[in-house]
């Protein structure tokens, strides 16, 4: 497919297009509703017979299609004496002579196709069934039209063809399309307001515009990333404290490899060693016992708190009486606190 012209009025303005213009009515370019983007184009106070409301694009050529989004607001029209002009019209060099248009039938919920034929009048033709439109909804329209293949049109409604005619509406020379309302059929008991938006002219079918979707990504996650609030960060690894601050939700860190003392002064953590610890470590864990499996010098006592299990002899100075070229030992006690252990042997 190649496009010819496109423009979803997001300069805010009629710059893209050939021509503009209204009778009866307001045309402007508004920010609210859109189909998509930021601006669509609106025509407001549609009501009296003849009135109209357009932006007309010249082009060059026998074989176009084109696709635009077209919307009713707050109300339908009630007409039920005649059809209502929708969007997109080609027409010929005149931006309100028609070639051919989509037109809506409200009393009997019809799509169809407006078209000059052959015997130089207008003629319709409707879809067999039925379908229904609602206010604030925005309907993709798409018209086709060869003019050089004994005149052909065909109307597809959200991608589902609608209508077609063929070999009949060859009379009028294709010179442009026109979006909005380029002609009221009747009057209406109050003044309607259309928008319309995302406009494309190519040489093939366009289609509706592809729905949004979700992709979800699955991928490996670095440590850096993981700045994410209230998550639970598993560390597999070796561990120091500043990863552990990823933990945000005070929960606890298990290291499943070596970690240091040091690394557990993290505030309202809990920290799990599974490895060994060595005695100048243990100063930092405060109201702990620590069971020494090791010899132990009294001089490491001086451990405030602490509950000392000793499972190795303690080395003491021996103390002797000496005098007069002989020395024997005495008893000896080793107090602490309430406790008064006698040392004996030779």
């Amino acid at each position: 497919m190649t496009t010819i012209f496109n423009d979803g009025f997001e300069s805010g303005n009629f710059s893209a297009w050939t021509s503009s213009g209204s009778s009866g009515s307001t045309l402007s370019v508004v920010a609210s509703p859109v189909h998509h983007g930021s601006y669509a184009m609106q025509v407001a106070g549609l009501g009296a017979a003849g009135e109209n409301g357009y932006a007309h694009k010249s082009l060059a050529g026998t074989a176009f299609y084109a696709r635009c989004y077209y919307f009713f607001k707050d109300s339908l029209p009630t007409s039920p004496s005649s059809f209502w002009t929708l969007a997109p019209a080609f027409t010929t060099t005149t931006a309100t002579q028609r070639c051919a248009s989509v037109i809506y039938d409200f009393a009997n919920s019809k799509f169809g196709i407006r078209y000059y034929n052959s015997s130089g009048t207008f003629a319709n033709v409707y879809e067999e069934g039925t379908t229904s439109l609602s206010a604030d909804t925005w309907y993709c329209i798409e018209l086709y039209i060869n003019s050089a293949d004994s005149g052909t049109v065909t109307l597809w409604v959200d991608g589902v063809q609608k209508a077609t005619v063929s070999a009949d509406t060859n009379t009028r020379t294709l010179a442009g399309v026109s979006v909005g309302n380029i002609y009221v059929e009747a009057a209406e008991a109050s003044d309607k307001t259309i928008l319309v938006d995302c406009v494309v002219v190519a040489d093939a079918y366009i289609g509706p515009e592809a729905a949004s979707s979700i992709k979800t990504v699955t991928d490996n996650l670095s440590l850096n990333e993981v700045l994410l609030r209230h998550k639970i960060l598993s560390v597999f690894d070796s561990a120091g404290a500043s990863e552990a601050n990823v933990s945000r939700d005070k929960t606890p860190l298990v290291a499943l490899d070596a970690i240091s003392i040091f690394d557990s002064a993290l505030a309202n953590k809990s920290c799990i060693i599974s490895d060994g610890l060595s005695l100048d470590e243990s100063t930092y864990l405060p109201s702990r016992i620590l069971k020494a499996l090791d010899n132990i010098a009294i001089s490491e006592d001086a451990l405030i708190q602490k509950a000392i299990i000793i499972d190795e002899s303690i080395s003491l100075v021996e103390i002797v009486e000496a005098g007069g070229g002989i020395s024997r030992k005495t008893r000896l006690y080793l107090v602490l606190g309430d406790l008064a252990i006698e040392l004996t042997g030779n």
